[in-house]
């Protein structure tokens, strides 16, 4: 599998919750800054559960109206703690990710049973991909087939002048109406985000399909 390919399928993983119900639909720039009371509030309710990290983020979750404080853990995974809009933790996310042969996998398991994982496979031939999703509450496991220019694209363009902690959550706020939900959107993005580094949208996506 080659860079161009990898990326690929980095970007399609990206948007498989978009796929799965919903069509992106146009959005503005990342959400605002965090207010400094908001910060400090969520800093103290953090700290009392673990060890402040020395790099984290902390963007809104327009599903809630609370707030998702992000950090990476290691160098394969990360984690996402949900926080209410009253500054109580609702759950505690551990994300991993890995390279597979042929694709990626993203695994998401909460701190109250609750399991996501999203698996790409890409056939770089036909420069199309399948994303195969398994949600442990709903018991379920869904394929979708995905092309690849027009995902590239799209997640490219979501993506593109922001880290992985921030421009998750700006691609996932524009598919808030999917029904596997913004916090488990915003960790499997992390997954492939983390995975690989992103390159010029036109560039890429012009090479690859």
């Amino acid at each position: 599998m080659t860079k161009l390919e990898k990326i690929s399928g980095l970007f399609m993983i990206m948007l498989v919750v978009g796929m799965i119900l919903v069509t992106p639909a146009m959005a503005c720039g990342p959400s605002a800054p965090i207010d400094k009371s908001d910060e400090q509030k969520i800093l103290s309710v953090v700290s009392k559960e673990i060890t402040l990290p020395k790099e984290f983020n902390i963007v809104n979750n327009p599903e809630s109206g609370g707030f998702l404080f992000i950090y990476k853990e290691s160098s394969n995974s990360f984690k996402m703690i949900d926080i209410s809009k009253d500054y109580e933790i609702n759950e505690t996310w551990t994300g991993t990710f890995s390279l597979i042969s042929g694709g990626y996998q993203t695994n998401l398991v909460s701190n109250k049973s609750h399991t996501i994982s999203a698996t790409y496979t890409g056939n770089p031939s036909s420069n199309t991909g399948e994303v195969t999703v398994y949600d442990s509450v709903k018991g379920t496991v869904t394929t979708h087939s995905l092309d690849c220019y027009q995902l590239c694209m799209s997640a490219c363009s979501g993506m593109s002048g922001y880290g992985c902690a921030e421009g998750c959550p700006y691609l996932c706020s524009i598919l808030i109406e999917t029904g596997i939900g913004y916090v488990v959107c915003v960790g499997l993005c992390l997954g492939a985000c983390f995975i690989d580094m992103t390159y010029g949208c036109d560039k890429i996506c012009n090479a690859i399909c």
